[in-house]
């Protein structure tokens, strides 16, 4: 060992004699040896080097080894340092138990002992060595560690230069494919569209034949790029979840809306249950909800060639503000073997890989479905039994809105505990109607036959039980269902039995048709929905749904005290969108207010200036020339408007947009749809109860609405994509109304993403903004939901100028959507021209010429003059002009009045006027 590293070892004594036989006994020992002659010298060593063990004197003159001991004690360098006292005083216990508490760690008496001295100091020489040498080991394995540390940072680096590197990769494939898709979708487009516009013209069938295919293919072809798209989008970390609330039921319509005729061109049973437990309101991504589940049904009607198809939904948890949903989708088609699952949810990869190909597709499906589900915080997964079916799951977790929508369907207590009997051959639309029925604290009898439903109806008189009230039919049987129809009302011993119902799966048009040529009381659309199937059979058993507003003394105290202290007052309702101003005029008429309306500033300004004075106005932001803040400011300048109350009415409910009015000169704000208690509350804020209608009885007094409640008994179903709760309630109750909104909303929304795109197109955003703007008020007067949350994403969208990408991603969900509203407002329009006659097909009406000239000229006007006063003039001639011969003309005019197209339905007009030899030039 180098005299560098031998431990050093300090002796303190005052006698040099002593320190030179010291140096003697210790000179055997491997230790490098350092002498002091004082305490203080040996404080001055002990400060500059490190020693392995000090042999120090106790009786020392100035300062004693007990006080060097202390000393080193209380210094951080030498706390631990081992002090062995060397000593010829006597010991006692006095001195011992002093020397152990100022440190030391042992006594060795003079005379010395050389073997002791020896052997002790040898201890601390060895254990001084093995500190060093540990030491060093610890130092060589530092050094180590740090360049393991060095290389490991270099490889760091290399790795997140690689990542970079394929990252950059995945971005450029995937914004390619984003790229491509949109690229072959722009043909694509006018492919279908012009498909589409072919089969309506007149073709041969082998003509009609060949479009059909072809746009079945185009069809394919554009699933196929819309995945690649939703691809490309969760690849490139681009596709973000929304937080909306949402009606589940809404989202199953939907799903069952896209894949009945799938399924049934399959001769396949599709269905779904939302057991009642589930609360009916969530907060969540609807839209990518919906995704999942059309996803996987599509699947499973591709891989199914007979059997079903079963949707269903059970609550796993639930909490105040949380709720967790497994959802299932199960069929019996081929099913899958152990090596296809594995593999199924793997991009680009697909079951089915023989060179046939049968059954196509991406193989991006699935995978989209699982990041969607992982996006959302759940997990997907697939039990499969080859030749005999899968059942795919999910679980994800939703939030539950504040108000508390578990109280599920009130079933209405005059409908009493009915006996209902189900006829249908499937077993599993037979147990979920047979729920459904159950959860209504109904009875439910099952059948699956003709001849079944027969014999429980006899049974049913044998045995003296109380017998049937009502049958669900199912149209398809073994028998049909028209056989048993018609067997069941031949019997005069089931002439107790009010009606039966068809359901069915087939077509909404063609079961109308059925329903009310063979004497079925309703029909009921597979699959059915609990809400559907109350409101039908409260329909055939009460002549009303389950929405029925059942009597006007339901009100609330504020609109109580309304009628009575603002009856009369005169208010302006200012908007350039008809229907709109429809909507609120009806509302506030109802409340007993005279309402005036004006459908643009300018007009609104000449009626607040030259008419009596109003006690309140209404105004629209959003209109062309002049908006609702320009038509505020030029009113608030005449010093008699200063106390007019103006309340904005929007449907822009951005953060900010109150403050802004309310700066702008307007004294409230409510936001487009309205809530009723809402205006309620602002109605008697600012309509002071200072007007009232002289010698008017409240209570008594007649209003536009008395007819409505004749009308709420008119049946309105359950309309996909349509909340008609909300919608019932927005114009309480006055199913009329809404009906013909919602009819009116088809007409206004057909073509509105062309003329969207076309604005777009020639990068005139703003217009296309305002358009947008218009028809996201409109959904939310019908309670068109979902759409309405797509439109104002769409807005947005179009505001932020976000990528094309992007904007004709929303676009698409917009026209996908648009699709089912219009199919709903189709839907109804049928069915009222199913119970509503035709007024001008009169024959035995006798048409005043006079009256409808008159009629004609003043409409004609208005037309030019783009007045909003031009609807009811238009309904006027609908009532005096009976000759069938106008019927076309009338109904083609009626769309484009609705459309606010008033140049076209001028042009339908001049036709009638030509007929009726009237020149319109002269008026």
């Amino acid at each position: 060992m180098s005299e560098e590293t031998l431990p050093k070892i300090l002796v303190v004594d005052d006698l040099p004699a002593n320190l030179r036989a010291m140096q003697i006994i210790l000179s055997e020992v491997q230790a490098e040896l350092f002498e002091a002659n004082s305490g203080e010298e040996a404080l001055t060593l002990c400060a500059e080097h490190d020693f392995a063990l000090v042999l120090l004197d106790v009786n020392m003159p100035n300062m004693s080894g007990f006080e060097v001991a202390q000393f080193l004690r209380g210094v951080e360098k030498t706390s631990d340092l081992p002090i062995i006292f060397v000593t010829a005083a006597v010991a006692d216990a006095y001195n011992t138990i002093k020397g152990f508490e100022v440190g030391a760690v042992d006594f060795i008496q003079k005379p010395i002992d050389e073997r002791i001295l020896i052997y002790k100091v040898n201890v601390f020489v060895e254990l001084s060595n093995q500190r060093m040498e540990l030491e060093k080991r610890v130092e060589k394995r530092t050094l180590q560690l740090a360049e393991a540390n060095k290389k490991l940072s270099q490889y760091a680096d290399r790795a997140n230069e690689a990542k970079e590197v394929a990252e950059r990769a995945n971005n450029a494939k995937s914004e390619f494919l984003a790229n491509m898709s949109h690229e072959i979708r722009t043909p694509m487009n006018a492919i279908i569209g012009m498909g589409s516009l072919l089969l309506k013209t007149e073709l041969t069938d082998k003509q009609r034949d060949y479009v059909k295919k072809s746009l079945g293919a185009s069809q394919s072809l554009l699933c196929i790029l819309n995945d690649i798209l939703d691809f490309s989008k969760i690849e490139a970390d681009k596709l973000l979840l929304e937080e909306a609330e949402f009606n589940l039921e809404d989202i199953f319509s939907h799903v069952s809306d896209l894949i009945v005729p799938q399924a049934h061109e399959k001769g396949l049973e599709f269905l779904f249950f939302i057991p009642s437990e589930v609360p009916s309101l969530l907060l969540g991504d609807p839209l990518r909800l919906g995704q999942v589940l059309i996803n996987l049904a599509n699947n499973a009607v591709k891989f199914t060639h007979e059997g079903e198809i079963y949707i269903e939904v059970e609550a796993l948890y639930v909490a105040p503000k949380l709720i967790q949903l497994q959802f299932l989708v199960k069929d019996s088609g081929i099913g899958l073997k152990e090596a296809e699952v594995e593999k199924l949810f793997t991009a680009f990869c697909q079951a089915n890989t023989s060179t046939s190909r049968e059954y196509g597709g991406t193989g991006l499906g699935l995978s989209i479905c699982e990041r969607l589900v992982r996006m959302m915080g759940g997990k997907i997964s697939v039990k499969s039994e080859y030749g005999v079916g899968s059942t795919f799951s999910f679980v994800v977790a939703f939030g539950l809105p504040a108000i508390d929508n578990h109280k599920g369907i009130k079933v209405p207590d005059s409908l009493g505990r009915l006996r209902i009997l189900v006829v249908d051959d499937n077993f599993s639309s037979r147990a979920i109607i047979k729920m459904i029925i159950e959860s209504f604290s109904f009875t439910a009898t099952t059948v699956e036959s003709v001849d079944g439903a027969i014999f429980e109806l006899e049974k049913s008189l044998d045995d003296n039980e109380k017998g049937y009230d009502l049958i669900l039919m199912d149209w398809h049987l073994p028998q049909s269902g028209v056989q048993g129809l018609v067997q069941i009302y031949q019997n005069s011993a089931f002439a107790d039995i009010p009606g039966i119902i068809m359901v069915t799966a087939y077509a909404k048009e063609e079961v109308m048709g059925h329903a009310n040529k063979f004497g079925f009381k309703d029909f009921l659309l597979k699959p059915v929905s609990t809400s559907d199937m109350l409101n039908t059979i409260s329909s055939v058993m009460l002549g009303e749904s389950e929405e029925n507003y059942e009597k006007e003394e339901e009100q609330s105290e504020l609109e109580i005290r309304l009628r009575r202290t603002i009856n009369g007052a005169r208010v302006l309702v200012v908007d350039d969108n008809d229907i709109n101003l429809q909507v609120a005029r009806e509302i506030l008429v109802d409340l007993g207010l005279e309402v005036t309306m004006a459908n643009s500033g300018q007009k609104a300004l000449d009626l607040v200036e030259n008419e009596e004075p109003f006690y309140a106005l209404f105004m629209d932001l959003h209109m062309p020339q002049m908006d609702g803040f320009e038509t505020t400011r030029l009113i608030r300048i005449n010093s008699k408007n200063s106390t007019l109350p103006i309340i904005a009415l929007t449907a822009h409910a951005m953060v900010g947009d109150r403050e802004k009015c309310l700066m702008a000169g307007m004294n409230d704000y409510i936001s487009k749809p309205i809530v009723l208690n809402e205006l309620y509350k602002s109605l008697s804020r600012w309509i002071l109860p200072v007007y009232r209608a002289k010698n008017v009885n409240v209570e008594q007094q007649p209003s536009d609405n008395t007819k409505q409640i004749a009308d709420r008994r008119l049946s309105l179903p359950n309309l996909p994509g349509i909340d008609m709760k909300s919608g019932l309630q927005r114009v309480r109750g006055n199913k009329k109304l809404l009906a013909k909104l919602i009819v009116d909303f088809g007409d206004v929304i057909n073509g509105a993403g062309a003329k969207i795109q076309d604005l777009l197109d020639k990068g005139d955003r703003e217009s296309a903004k305002q358009t947008v703007h218009t028809l996201k008020g409109l959904s939310g007067n019908i309670s068109a939901l979902h759409l309405h949350n797509i439109i104002k994403e769409l807005e947005n969208r179009i505001k932020d100028r976000v990528d094309d990408e992007m904007l004709k991603e929303q676009m698409r969900l917009f026209e996908t959507e648009v699709e089912s509203v219009m199919e709903s407002a189709k839907r109804l329009k049928e069915l009222i021209k199913t119970t509503t006659p035709v007024k001008h097909s009169n024959k035995n009406q006798v048409m005043d010429l006079t009256k409808v000239k008159d009629l004609v000229i003043e409409l004609n006007d208005n037309f030019a003059a783009h007045d909003i006063k031009a609807r009811k003039i238009f309904e006027s001639l609908q009532e005096q002009l009976c000759d069938p011969a106008f019927e076309d003309h009338m109904d083609k005019m009626q769309v484009y009045v609705g459309k606010l197209d008033y140049a076209s339905a001028s042009a339908e007009l001049a036709l009638i006027a030509k007929h009726l030899k009237i020149d319109l030039q002269l008026s």
